[in-house]
């Protein structure tokens, strides 16, 4: 498996006794999802050529052009593409012995403890990280965003 790009939750795992899987567009058509949750499932994780894994966000409904603008000027926003910005990397991830693990603390809590790494599980269409099933994003291009939902 190739980790480095853009990662998307598909599904995540319910908290009930069989820990059943439910796809992200099922749950948001069908449920009330919590609000953290529907954040949740729009952001995507950048898995970084040098270990560091980054948070791509949806840029909030309706924010101005001019307030992006002037949030990527002043330097208080990072942008990964028209719709979307980027969170400095504060997780990381490694590979060892053939199998890919993250470090879910941030940089100055990292170590290279075994019990602070969580192994990433691929699966068929991706990989699954604690609660959430995550399929790779198209390669990004100039003309179209990576991220759908």
């Amino acid at each position: 498996m190739d980790i480095i790009g853009l990662w998307k939750i598909t599904a995540t795992k319910q908290a009930d006794s069989n820990g059943t899987w439910r796809a992200v567009e099922e749950l948001t058509q069908t449920d009330v999802v919590p609000v953290h949750m529907a954040r949740l499932f729009q952001t995507a994780l950048l898995f970084n050529e040098d270990g560091t894994i980054s948070t791509v966000l949806p840029l909030p409904d309706g924010m101005p052009k001019s307030a992006v603008k002037n949030a990527v000027d002043l330097g208080q926003l990072r942008l990964y593409d028209e719709e979307h910005s980027i969170e400095s990397s504060k997780y990381r991830w490694k590979e060892e012995d053939g199998k890919f693990y993250f470090n879910p603390g941030t940089e100055a809590m990292i170590s290279e403890d075994s019990q602070s790494w969580l192994e990433i599980k691929e699966s068929p269409e991706g990989f699954e990280l604690m609660a959430n099933r995550y399929v790779k994003c198209p390669a990004k291009t100039d003309e179209s965003s990576t991220i759908q939902s």
